[in-house]
């Protein structure tokens, strides 16, 4: 029986992708926010049987974070993802498509995505781009 290389065993993150995300909490962290990185969310049977999913009941997020007002959490969990250049692909989007109905359907929170080539670079060539994107977080 052949696997297919979707149901195989992940190879891990891509060094452009986590220097693209470690560029997100960078920019987070400078700006009062609790960020939390790789954040898995298994989804509820009922979401996964309602849905008729039938891969891992779950996503890791690449990131979650809100803000900190004088130190205490505060408001709404904003889940960011860093999408490369395989999320053209049908079935990346399929499976983003579910972790974000997850995040806005059942959490009620939010969803940012953001393409990793414009997460890319130095910090300081990249504030603006994330002040404009990250706006209602920050």
């Amino acid at each position: 029986m052949v696997q297919r290389a979707s149901e195989g065993i992940k190879k891990g993150e891509g060094t452009t992708h986590a220097k693209a995300v470690n560029n997100v909490i960078k920019f987070l962290s400078q700006r009062d926010c609790e960020v939390y990185r790789g954040w898995y969310e298994f989804w509820s049977q009922k979401f996964v049987r309602e849905n008729k999913w039938k891969k891992e009941p779950g996503h890791e997020y690449d990131i979650v974070a809100r803000r900190l007002i004088d130190g205490v959490p505060f408001g709404k969990q904003y889940f960011i993802e860093v999408d490369g250049e395989k999320h053209s692909n049908t079935e990346p989007q399929i499976n983003d498509g579910m972790a974000e109905k997850w995040v806005i359907e059942e959490l009620k929170q939010k969803i940012i995505r953001l393409p990793k080539v414009e997460c890319l670079g130095t910090l300081e060539d990249r504030t603006s781009y994330f002040e404009e994107k990250l706006s209602d977080l920050i």
